[in-house]
């Protein structure tokens, strides 16, 4: 819920969207970036805003809920994308016309 502060969940919403950018890609300055903050801000500081406890819980949290989901595991994305890339990848599509 956003308060007046503009903060979601206990967090900025910068904030969030950093700690949910980086669940995805696990890189800090990328994630600035793409959280809305400057390059400049983000050079110096992405690695920051991983020390910040609030931001910590939320990425410690969010990963309990997602491993709980039973999605892919990091090592199952990375063996299906090895795959594509060496062409081991095989899929079977069945084309049907009426």
């Amino acid at each position: 819920m956003k308060g007046g502060d503009g903060k979601l969940s206990g967090l900025r919403i910068k904030q969030k969207r950093f700690a949910d950018e980086y669940i995805i890609s696990g890189n800090a300055y990328q994630s600035a970036l793409r959280a809305g903050y400057s390059e400049k801000y983000a050079k110096a500081r992405s690695s920051e805003l991983l020390d910040n406890v609030g931001i910590s819980d939320y990425i410690k949290n969010r990963m309990e809920e997602l491993q709980d989901e039973k999605i892919l595991t990091q090592k199952q994305i990375l063996v299906m994308l090895s795959e594509i890339a060496s062409g081991q990848a095989k899929e079977t599509i069945v084309v049907t016309t009426k």
